[in-house]
């Protein structure tokens, strides 16, 4: 009886009125310390595969690891919005990644790196591997 008074007075039913309802799956987004390891993953990815630790030699190395630093910068910067917790760090950490593109900033960074190569190259391979991912990270990106 109440279906024939709205259809008299031209009212639509509530399955009508209402839209459908889309359930969507949350986006569950890493957290910072998990984005961290990912890129210290990705970074030593980088430094393997160009070979910086195959040779001891600082003229063989720096051509390379300066190659790999820049596409170290890139990976940091394709990950920069999770790799910080409050837009403070995020905005120092942009800062940086531009930084680093200049030549004669990724020069002085590519000389440290090599630095710490050449004083440590009697170290087992993945020790040296830690200390200069650490190196990297925690001096020229400010990850602590």
């Amino acid at each position: 009886m109440f279906s024939m008074f709205q259809k008299l007075l031209g009212l639509k039913s509530r399955e009508e009125v209402m839209p459908p309802f889309i359930l969507e799956k949350p986006v569950v987004k890493k957290s910072v310390g998990e984005t961290k390891r990912g890129v210290y993953e990705q970074i030593a990815g980088l430094l393997y595969g160009d070979g910086i630790f195959s040779s001891y030699s600082g003229y063989d190395t720096y051509p390379r690891l300066k190659k790999s630093l820049q596409r170290i910068n890139e990976a940091i910067e394709a990950n920069k919005e999770n790799l910080v917790s409050n837009e403070r760090e995020l905005k120092a950490l942009k800062e940086k990644v531009l930084e680093y593109k200049d030549e004669r900033n990724l020069t002085f960074m590519t000389y440290d790196i090599c630095k710490l190569i050449s004083r440590n190259r009697y170290e087992d391979p993945s020790i040296l591997s830690n200390m200069t991912i650490r190196r990297i990270m925690n001096y020229w990106y400010g990850f602590y």
